[in-house]
């Protein structure tokens, strides 16, 4: 009998724990995509993107508790392609970055909604 309280209260942890890492993963998820939409400014460029930088380093290994590491990789793979592009002047690889980006962050948000299909 001293069994089922314990396993109620770790029930509920888990839960609790489950709601706040999905509220973080798409709060990140949040951000990357609107930095996304910030860099289209053109002279706002250089501060969006070394925020997004900021952001993902500070923040890539929690990211990465629940987000496989091909979508991780994938990200910070294209954040650096978009500080090249950036630096390069090449207004087409860095539209193709941001596209991408907010694909990526499409895809990471995506996997940690709470629904019944992401469970399957």
């Amino acid at each position: 009998m001293k069994v089922l309280p314990i396993c109620i209260v770790l029930f509920i942890l888990l839960t609790v724990c489950v709601y706040i890492n999905a509220g973080f993963i798409n709060k990140c998820s949040e951000f990357i995509d609107r930095s996304a939409e910030e860099l289209k400014i053109y002279g706002n460029r250089e501060k969006s993107l070394n925020e997004l930088e900021r952001f993902w380093s500070k923040n890539r290994n929690l990211i990465g508790l629940s987000v496989w590491d091909d979508e991780l990789d994938r990200t910070e793979s294209i954040i650096i392609c978009l500080r090249t592009a950036y630096e390069e002047n090449n207004e087409y690889e860095f539209e193709k970055y941001r596209a991408e980006l907010k694909n990526a962050a499409v895809s990471i948000g995506r996997k940690e909604k709470l629904s019944v299909g992401s469970l399957f």
